[in-house]
């Protein structure tokens, strides 16, 4: 497997490569109120790594990428179109039915165990897709969190480590290509597929606790803009990333706070177990904390301008 994850590195890069020109001429990403980069950029690069993980993982047996596919499909189609929301949360639902029951142990689903897992993997693939606005902000840190689970849960989820991160080298910033919607929702649907797989509710937290920098500042915001009466479904730009840019931190800068946070997590819990994870995950709320009051643009200000 470390040689299909170094072959995915390569594969994914040129392939990507290549195929920059088509991108350009079929989808482009043309900067509106909500967007945080200036100039226009090639997007749906995101369908590069979901092919090779589908191909690759399918051939070997590990069908979860392709229970993804669909959804990956109708997110390629909206990166053309723009579909209704209707449309792509129906795909959100099925795809989260289809990764239940294939993968969670049928004796623990009950009306309500379900009707929490469907509220919870729909927020998780929504939550991934909200956060991806910065260069190499998603890629980046879920590169190193795929790779930290094919060393501790399955080694198949290695294929999609290697090529996210060939896609990572043409995302980070100045990003040439962007994931899109066909490569946000995939790996949203992923991640939710590994916390259905994991076997106690310590690993599951795990998985939740480790993605903190990504789930946690996507959550909190909802949380935020809900209590403040404000239409959580509306286009916004008020998760701390976005308003750390918006502030003057470079998209690079970012990308590697979060990134930096998510390996911390990540070394914790591989020399301190699960209690260290809890204990760095609060400290990194903390820090969140005080980056939003000392460093972002604040949030009602920003909410002001929506």
């Amino acid at each position: 497997m470390i040689l299909i994850f170094f072959i995915n590195i390569v594969l994914s890069y040129f392939l990507l490569k290549i195929t920059l020109p088509f991108f350009g001429k079929f989808f482009l990403d043309i900067p509106n109120k909500r967007s945080l980069h200036k100039k226009t950029v090639f997007r749906a690069g995101g369908i590069i790594f979901v092919i090779l993980s589908v191909i690759i993982s399918t051939f070997r047996g590990y069908y979860l990428p392709i229970f993804c596919l669909p959804l990956a499909i109708i997110g390629l189609v909206d990166d053309k179109i723009n579909l209704s929301s209707s449309i792509k949360y129906l795909f959100q639902l099925a795809t989260v039915i289809c990764l239940i029951f294939n993968i969670f142990p049928s004796i623990y689903l009950n009306l309500f165990s379900l009707t929490f897992l469907i509220f919870f993997g729909t927020a998780i693939i929504n939550f991934i897709n909200f956060m991806d606005g910065s260069d190499g902000l998603v890629a980046g840190c879920l590169s190193v969190v795929f790779l930290f689970f094919s060393f501790k849960l399955n080694q198949e989820l290695s294929p999609l480590a290697g090529a996210l991160i060939g896609f990572l080298i043409l995302n980070w910033s100045p990003a040439k290509v962007f994931m899109g919607d066909v490569g946000s929702t995939f790996l949203g649907a992923i991640l939710f597929g590994i916390f259905l797989q994991t076997k106690s509710y310590e690993g599951a937290l795990t998985v939740l606790l480790i993605t903190f920098p990504l789930i946690g500042d996507a959550f909190t915001c909802v949380l935020r803009r809900y209590f403040m009466g404000q239409n959580i479904f509306k286009a916004h730009k008020l998760h701390l990333y976005q308003r750390l840019c918006e502030s003057g931190w470079s998209h690079q800068n970012v990308a590697i706070l979060y990134l930096s946070f998510t390996f911390l997590l990540i070394l914790s819990n591989l020399l301190g177990g699960f209690s260290s994870l809890v204990i760095v995950s609060g400290i990194i709320f903390l820090i969140g904390i005080w980056l939003d009051q000392t460093k972002a643009i604040k949030f009602k200000e920003a909410s002001s301008l929506i």
